[in-house]
């Protein structure tokens, strides 16, 4: 608690100039009779008359210095309260955020322990639960962008992209300074989309959804009828299908993706005139699709994690090294797998919001993201995911590896 001293320096000054003020006044009876030529004051009573007169003023002048320090260490009781009152005031808001903020890392940890995924392996079903799971679905991420890119041969982003939403993400691109093309922010988001939503009915109806805003329809509903035919790996019919696709050359993989999208369209199972494999995938029986999604178990993740930020960004009873230190809190929480699935979040549309979309201020004053600001992503080991580098998409962050 901070302390007014009641006797400062200000206080000693202005005594001393007050004192050197009464001094020279209590001389002045001997100057005014030291001189005087026309009175005789060498009588007694003269002289008390003379005194009395004289210094009458200063007695009340030694009462207004009394008067003057009572007044002066009222005003800086006063003060001292109104320090005390702001503190107190600073301690119970301060106190109100690290009950908020604590009760949120509180549900944080929740969310993680209520994680659970059921994961067929070889011949048996793996249960995987709590942090185990970022890194289950991280894997199956990278899976799905090494196919998409597979099927994404052309160089040209027209090749993909609708000319809006290539405006807009140049924009972005410009604006974050950011090294990575517009192709591969593209893949990266059509594979996290894809494993966030998955590819079951109602999985495909929203990806359609975003994509058809997005994307070439030629382009993306071909992707998504090929990433559907994958299987789980317990469907074991149907994993020679997709092995079988896999094996063709890319020219011939494109005519049967082609030729199966146009006869599903017009709602046929069956034609003569295509292969066994094209049948196959025509035949529209039941299997359990390789990504059926994670919604249910990322979205309210990533909402919450977001909005714990937020409240921290945007409290007004933390000066920038406290909002910092708490930052530091929420993202030792973090494991490298949940950073790894928060970093290919904010990159794709999903999670723009977090840096790519968002302006806040550093410590430094500059203009930056929450990813960014907060180096949320900083313990992400080496330097790139399969080719996809962290610091062309994030230039800011403070990487462990920066400084090794």
């Amino acid at each position: 608690m901070d302390k007014i001293k009641v006797f400062d320096n200000f206080f000693w000054y202005s005594l001393l100039a007050f004192g050197l003020i009464v001094g020279g006044i209590c001389f002045l009876p001997s100057l005014l009779t030291s001189y005087s030529k026309d009175y005789n004051f060498t009588a007694t009573g003269q002289i008390g008359d003379t005194i009395g007169g004289t210094m009458g003023p200063f007695v009340g002048i030694a009462a207004a210095i009394l008067t003057f320090l009572a007044f002066w260490v009222q005003f800086k009781a006063n003060e001292q309260q109104k320090v005390d009152l702001k503190e107190q005031r600073d301690r119970a808001h301060l106190e109100n955020f690290q009950n908020t903020f604590f009760e949120l890392i509180k549900l944080h940890k929740e969310n993680i322990n209520e994680l659970s995924y059921y994961k067929y392996d070889s011949k048996n079903v793996i249960k995987t639960e709590n942090r185990r799971v970022f890194r289950a679905i991280f894997s199956e991420f990278l899976e799905c962008y090494r196919e998409v890119k597979k099927y994404s041969n052309s160089i040209d982003p027209d090749s993909y992209l609708l000319p809006d939403y290539k405006l807009e993400l140049q924009t972005v691109i410009n604006k974050k300074n950011i090294e990575a093309n517009l192709i591969e922010l593209s893949i990266i988001d059509i594979a996290y989309s894809v494993t966030f939503f998955g590819l079951d009915n109602s999985g495909l109806t929203i990806l359609s959804e975003r994509f058809e805003k997005r994307y070439n329809n030629d382009y993306y509903s071909k992707l998504l009828l090929y990433l559907s035919i994958k299987p789980k790996r317990e469907s074991e019919d149907y994993l020679a299908i997709w092995a079988a696709i896999n094996k063709l050359k890319f020219q011939e993989f494109q005519n049967l993706l082609e030729t199966v999208h146009k006869l599903k369209a017009d709602k046929k199972t069956y034609d003569e005139g295509i292969s066994a494999l094209g049948n196959a995938l025509l035949s529209g029986k039941y299997f359990r699709k390789y990504y059926d999604g994670h919604q249910h178990r990322l979205g309210h993740y990533f909402r919450h994690l977001f909005q714990t930020y937020i409240f921290l960004d945007k409290s007004k009873d933390l000066n920038d090294e406290q909002i910092m230190f708490y930052g530091k809190i929420l993202r030792a929480q973090l494991s490298t797998y949940e950073q790894a699935l928060l970093f290919i979040n904010c990159v794709s549309s999903l999670g723009m919001k977090w840096e790519l979309k968002y302006d806040t201020k550093n410590e430094k004053g500059q203009s930056t993201g929450l990813i960014s600001k907060y180096n949320l992503i900083r313990n992400l080991p080496g330097n790139n995911f399969t080719g996809i580098i962290f610091k062309n998409y994030f230039p800011n962050v403070n990487f462990e590896n920066d400084n090794e």
